[in-house]
């Protein structure tokens, strides 16, 4: 579910920006230029969608993708970055570009919902890096950052597996929802009774604020 497509002359729109006036379009992917629809959704991010299936990077995607993406972009926007949505860079695609003014720097921004492993992680950073683009990832917390249940008496974490890895990456960062701020996290592992460290679990050992 794209935010992002193109009219029939090649200008480019975001959905939920759409006036009604625009609505009845021809649109087109950026990636494919295959035909689109625009869905003006009432219960949701009104966005774009393919007329036919196709294995397009585009889609699909979560609710939640669509709404950090949306939460990210105007956060960006708010702070004078200049933001263009779901921009394929080399292999990949990268959710947000951002750069400010004439800075030479241009920011890949991949809002992260889904269970992702490491070596992908590495193999997008890279790809970014080749190309000349710095990166931040944003991790959406219903996924990640889980608080460990079974334990009453303090608050512990159970972390992904690219959580452990990356935890002190300063490109890595979780959505605070309730603030509206992307969060660098900082955990301590904990020790086991009678010595040990436990690889699993960790404490939360402090928070630093951050935009990218």
């Amino acid at each position: 579910m794209p935010l992002k497509a193109v009219n029939s002359v090649g200008s480019e729109y975001i959905s939920y920006q759409l006036q009604p006036s625009n609505y009845r379009q021809s649109w087109f992917c950026p990636s494919c230029q295959e035909p689109m629809s625009f869905v003006d959704a009432n219960t949701r991010i009104k966005h774009f969608r393919h007329l036919v299936d196709r294995a397009c990077h585009t889609e699909p995607e979560t609710e939640e993708h669509l709404t950090l993406k949306k939460a990210m972009f105007e956060l960006l926007t708010k702070y004078g970055y200049h933001c263009r949505y779901e921009t394929k860079i080399g292999s990949n695609v990268a959710d947000i570009l951002a750069c400010k003014g004439d800075e030479a720097i241009i920011r890949a921004i991949e809002c992260q919902v889904s269970p992702i492993v490491s070596n992908e992680v590495e193999q997008r950073n890279k790809n970014y890096s080749e190309k000349g683009f710095t990166y931040f990832w944003v991790l959406f917390p219903k996924y990640y950052f889980q608080e460990a249940s079974e334990y009453t008496r303090f608050t512990c974490y159970r972390l992904k597996e690219i959580e452990r890895k990356f935890m002190f990456e300063p490109w890595l960062s979780y959505w605070n929802e309730k603030l509206r701020l992307p969060e660098y996290l900082s955990f301590k592992p904990k020790w086991r009774k009678g010595g040990g460290l436990c690889s699993t679990l960790y404490f939360l050992s402090s928070r630093r604020w951050v935009l990218p």
